[in-house]
């Protein structure tokens, strides 16, 4: 009964008598494990639980006792079982085109296609999930530790999460971009964090590890230019005036044809639309594993903020609004258990204090990130102190549930060449010694 009772529930049963007696059974089974399945036994738990059959109950009483006489062998009884909750996806299924199709029949043609496909998709990936899903929830902490310890030492690795290219700060937020995770870099406008995520993107897509840019800001032509001035150190100004032989690059072409990241513009979609590109990419670009859990990915939104002055509905307030979209994407990431990578701007307090409180619509993204970070240039007291050959901007964590985080007055610098998109972790500033100059050139050197 326990094995059954993982493979199926009451509902997966179309005949309402079936699934009273699987509740009854599963009561007597699981809740008070009783060894025999006597039926003056099976009745008086029906009696116990207040359960009502159609019919007389020497009537059930016959219905009992044939079931009992035509019993399944235990092997027979799984693979029966597996094809009830078959059959019962299939009816889900049915169910669920059916919704669709009657919403489907109240478009009036007002709506965008997005907010079309949204419509389509939303009810249908709910029971992916759902199916996904099921006997999940409820688990016995103390039980399968041995295979998780094994299945952990199976699987060693260098951190908990995915490597963003800047090693420091991955151990600073916890272990890289862990499955499930929000983690936040905020930055005051034109300071870099858009080129700190295309960077952060293109390492993760050069190991082969499936990247979705979501872009509020800028363009596919646009990101695709700074791509190329990554990876080819070609001045950005130069790539986008064409004051360049194409053919000298026909080996970048060739190296970033195949590599799995992927842009998209999302300026103007609400928070539906937008999870539901991503749930296309994951399905159809990304894919699960044997187990059904989606594979090593990262979805980067750049950045948060209102996509029309429509989302500002009856008396909501801006940040209400952003806090909304955080918990939709702190929803989103524990769902398919991946980790996203989120930019924010900084308020004007941002310009001279470093906390958490200086994001825009702060209280709900430090509740549902799991790091917040900030991205700044050094202060002239800072470059001082700390040359820039070292380097002209500083990741400051805030934050972190993982992590160790920062003492005050840590940070780990960032080298930066804006002109050809790059950013490079420099050494924290607590290991900042014997420095020599290192100027956009050298930058351009390392990889």
């Amino acid at each position: 009964m326990l094995d059954l009772s993982e493979m199926l529930t009451a509902n997966d049963f179309s005949h309402p008598t079936l699934a009273k007696i699987f509740t009854v059974l599963r009561h007597m089974g699981i809740d008070h494990e009783y060894g025999v399945f006597e039926t003056p036994v099976i009745m008086a738990s029906i009696s116990q639980l207040g359960i009502s059959f159609d019919g007389k109950p020497e009537q059930i009483e016959e219905l009992i006792d044939g079931m009992r006489e035509s019993a399944p062998s235990v092997e027979s009884t799984r693979e029966l079982a597996s094809v009830v909750a078959k059959l019962s996806i299939a009816r889900k299924a049915v169910h669920t085109a059916q919704n669709i199709a009657t919403m489907m029949a109240g478009v009036t043609g007002d709506e965008s296609i997005d907010t079309i496909l949204s419509t389509i998709e939303n009810p249908v990936f709910d029971l992916s999930n759902s199916i996904i899903n099921t006997g999940s929830d409820l688990v016995q902490m103390g039980a399968g530790l041995e295979f998780l310890a094994h299945d952990l030492a199976a699987a060693k690795k260098d951190i908990a999460g995915l490597p963003t290219g800047f090693p420091n700060w991955d151990i600073a937020i916890g272990g890289g971009m862990r499955p499930g995770t929000v983690n936040v870099v905020g930055a005051r406008p034109k300071v870099g964090k858009s080129t700190l995520a295309i960077n952060i993107g293109y390492n993760l897509a050069l190991a082969g590890v499936p990247v979705l840019y979501l872009d509020t800001e800028l363009t596919t032509r646009y990101q695709q230019c700074k791509l190329i001035s990554r990876h080819a150190n070609v001045d950005m100004t130069t790539l986008e005036c064409g004051n360049f032989d194409p053919d000298s690059l026909s080996h970048v072409y060739e190296e970033l044809r195949d590599i799995p990241l992927s842009h998209q513009s999302i300026a103007g979609c609400s928070v539906y639309s937008v999870l539901s590109i991503a749930r296309r990419w994951l399905l159809k670009t990304v894919g699960r594993d044997s187990s059904g859990h989606v594979k090593p990915c990262l979805i980067i939104y750049d950045y948060l903020k209102l996509m029309d002055a429509a989302d500002l509905r009856g008396d909501m307030k801006e940040y209400q609004v952003l806090g909304f979209i955080m918990t939709q994407l702190h929803n989103f990431a524990l769902r398919w258990d991946l980790p996203i990578l989120l930019t924010v701007q900084l308020n004007r307090d941002g310009l001279g204090r470093e906390g958490g409180d200086v994001l825009s619509g702060s209280d709900r993204i430090l509740w549902l990130c799991s790091s917040s970070t900030l991205l700044k240039r050094k202060s002239p007291d800072e470059l001082m102190e700390d040359s820039i050959s070292n380097g002209g901007h500083k990741l400051v964590v805030t934050d972190t549930r993982y992590g160790p985080g920062m003492m005050t007055s840590e940070y780990i610098n960032v080298q930066t060449n804006l002109a050809i998109a790059k950013m490079v972790e420099g050494a924290p500033f607590y290991h900042t010694t014997n420095s020599v100059v290192i100027d956009n050139a050298q930058i351009a050197d390392q990889p």
